[in-house]
């Protein structure tokens, strides 16, 4: 999976089998993503799954963190949901 962010407050990425794409806010460590939409190409079952779940950690996306080439998005709990490497 990939995400990138733009300067403004817009994001897009591939989640394995589709492309999404949304709006988001940072305030602080605060971070919000808007309502997420994706393209609806269909792959293998366990791909489709593998998608799902990730899609449904980015839409709890509370706050983050980033050290060094590092991100976490994490939920408001503070449990990490995704982490992502800087390519």
């Amino acid at each position: 999976q990939t995400l990138a962010f733009d300067a403004e407050g817009k994001f897009n990425g591939n989640a394995g089998c589709n492309s999404y794409f949304g709006s988001y806010e940072v305030e602080e460590n605060n971070l919000s993503l808007g309502a997420i939409g994706s393209t609806k190409m269909a792959c293998e079952e366990d791909a489709m799954q593998a998608e799902s779940t990730y899609l449904a950690a980015l839409e709890n996306a509370a706050t983050y963190q980033i050290t060094g080439q590092t991100l976490q998005i994490r939920d408001a709990e503070g449990n990490t949901l995704v982490t992502f490497s800087k390519q």
